[in-house]
This record gives C-alpha cells, sequence and structure tokens, in this order.
C-alpha cells in the first residue's frame, strides 16, 4: 500500500507518520519537493508498506510476439501464430497462492484499521482538549 498525505507542516505531519508506524505501514516516512525547514515547504507522509507483497511466477507465453493474448501474431510468413499460456504450476498450488495472497489482503486491512483507528482517534483527542482548553470553536 502507498499513501500520500499532504501537510501544512512538520507538526501536522508528526501525527500522521506516528499512527502509520504504530500501526505497522514501518517503511513510512516524511518528504517534500522543498527543503523541510522551508517555511513554504508542504510535507508530504508517505504511508507505505512492502511486507506483504506477493509475487509468484505461474505460467510462461509462447510465442514470438507479445500480443494480448486474446490475438494472435503473424509470424515471418505472414501465417497467423496463436500464443500458447503453458502453467508452471498445478491447481494445489494455485489454491494455495491464493490462500496465501487472501491472508496478505487480510493482514493489510488489519493495518489499514489500525491506521485508521490511530489517526482518527488522535484527531478526536486534540479537538476535546481545544475544546477544554476554553478556545473559541468556530460554527
Amino acid at each position: 500500500m502507498i499513501l500520500h498525505i499532504a501537510t501544512a507542516s512538520l507538526s501536522h505531519a508528526a501525527p500522521i507518520l506516528s499512527a502509520a508506524i504504530s500501526a505497522g505501514f514501518r517503511e513510512s516516512g516524511v518528504q517534500s519537493l522543498k527543503n523541510l525547514t522551508d517555511p513554504n515547504a508542504i510535507p508530504l507522509v508517505a504511508v507505505r508498506s512492502a511486507g506483504l507483497a506477493f509475487e509468484s511466477v505461474i505460467g510462461i507465453v509462447r510465442g514470438d510476439s507479445v500480443q494480448p493474448l486474446y490475438d494472435c501474431a503473424s509470424n515471418e510468413d505472414g501465417r497467423q501464430e496463436e500464443e500458447v499460456i503453458e502453467a508452471l504450476v498445478g491447481e494445489e498450488y494455485l489454491e494455495m497462492l491464493v490462500d496465501v495472497a487472501n491472508e496478505r489482503f487480510e493482514a493489510n486491512s488489519e493495518r489499514i484499521r489500525r491506521f485508521e483507528a490511530a489517526l482518527f482517534g488522535g484527531m478526536e483527542k486534540k479537538i476535546r482538549r481545544r475544546g477544554k482548553s476554553g478556545r473559541k470553536q468556530k460554527g
């Protein structure tokens, strides 16, 4: 997952980054196109995690051209040559891959839920503190 959040300042970016890291998005960080000490900088919080990435080779395409699978390619003689997909793994292995992928989707969904809870929970606390501090609330 990759999510970029533009913030008004480093002080606004810090709680978002903290929520992301505590939720399990350990590769997250803050970046900007300008120097972060520049008052006109717009810090971006990059919420990301590559730890749940998943890939596996399950087959190959035989044929001389790289065409969509539903197309036929012409060979040098002008004859049509149909591309053939060759499976490298069996059904049982594919089922195992689907199970692993589903587990990773669920783990990532749980991280997202924790991130949302930490982010919105922190915002609610800040709003309550502002209300108790006697500041005038608009609205």
